[in-house]
């Protein structure tokens, strides 16, 4: 339902993914392609997916997951479930909009993941840009 923005001893501030600055990285179930999950700021039913590329083939109805590309979010979590689909301007890439798959209006209690080797990944990405900048 979001991501954790603020800690304190007991509690714990989530930044849900209803807000503008929340993206998460999706990949297609079955496809092995990887977009970006948003908000559509209209609807706290729906997001848009983005940068799917139009020789994949996606229907309406397809599963959307986390991608193994996030140190956010695990791969794998239903993130939600094509709705619409149409192509953009440049006919590269589709337009999907999508139901998101948390009930919002109902829920009652959440998990909190915590990526006890996050700190791990994000030194290699430092490694790794350090190295591309020499």
């Amino acid at each position: 339902v979001g991501i954790v923005d603020h800690v304190s001893q007991n509690y714990c501030l989530v930044k849900s993914i209803l807000h503008s600055e929340v993206t998460i990285s999706t990949t297609v179930k079955g496809e092995g392609v990887t977009g970006t999950c948003m908000w559509d700021g209209i609807n706290y039913t729906t997001g848009i997916l983005k940068d799917i590329p139009v020789h994949v083939k996606i229907e309406k109805g397809d599963t959307l997951l986390t991608s193994n590309y996030s140190s956010i979010f695990p791969a794998g979590i239903p993130v939600g479930y094509i709705a619409e689909i149409s192509t953009d301007a440049t006919r590269a890439f589709y337009n999907v909009k999508y139901r998101i798959a948390a009930d919002f209006s109902n829920l009652s209690s959440v998990y909190i993941i915590r990526n006890l080797i996050k700190g791990e990944l994000e030194e290699l990405e430092k490694m790794k840009e350090k190295r591309n900048e020499q």
